[in-house]
């Protein structure tokens, strides 16, 4: 299986031990809560059924995945998160039945003040 990661428009293809043609490492966003995002080192993907005490995470970045070695690709709706898992600080892809599984997200956008006036909270006495 391989994936299509897209970061700052330039792509790479990576197979399913996580490496790119070279033979590289990775390192992929996961979305936080609060919006932000925390990099980490991909490792390649991980069965549903192995991986139910790790902490799951969103992983953004990827736009289309193969089964076949490249020949065809299905591209994910943008923008999507694919559900994955942190060990050991580094992420893995969740397959469930042998399929990464996407999720649709509205990126958090940070709130915009005019003129650097921010409004402070004004208690009342």
């Amino acid at each position: 299986m391989q994936f299509r990661y897209v970061k700052s428009h330039v792509g790479c293809v990576v197979d399913s031990k996580g490496q790119d043609d070279r033979g590289r490492s990775i390192h992929v966003p996961c979305l936080l809560k609060n919006g932000n995002m925390n990099e980490a080192l991909f490792r390649g993907v991980i069965n549903a059924d192995e991986c139910d005490q790790h902490q799951r995470v969103k992983l953004v970045g990827f736009l289309e995945y193969s089964t076949d070695e490249g020949l065809t690709w299905i591209q994910f709706d943008t923008p999507c998160y694919l559900v994955g898992v942190r060990i050991w600080g580094e992420h893995y892809i969740v397959l469930y039945d042998g399929l990464p599984r996407a999720f649709p997200y509205q990126p958090k956008t940070s709130q915009r003040y005019e003129n650097n006036v921010v409004y402070l909270p004004f208690n009342k006495p």
